[in-house]
């Protein structure tokens, strides 16, 4: 179970860097800052092929409907 904090500190007063945890280097901040641009990049670009395909099937679903309707307009038989 972990301490409960407040701004930084656990409830005990103690800082949080003082209970194991060690600061990043700026180093590693950075590779992280890019690992999580390649994500978002590639969350983008799923997005929008999922925006695009849904797109799709809603033209290709008012297509269908259209013709449907004009099908029941011919009153055939």
């Amino acid at each position: 179970m972990t301490t409960p904090q407040v701004n930084g500190r656990t409830t005990d007063g103690t800082p949080e860097s003082d209970r194991g945890e060690r600061s990043l280097t700026i180093i590693e901040l950075i590779e992280e800052a890019e690992k999580l641009r390649t994500v978002v990049a590639d969350a983008s670009a799923r997005l929008a092929r999922l925006i695009a395909g849904l797109r799709q099937h809603r033209r290709q679903s008012r297509a269908v409907r259209a013709a449907m309707q004009s099908l029941q307009q011919l009153e055939l038989g």
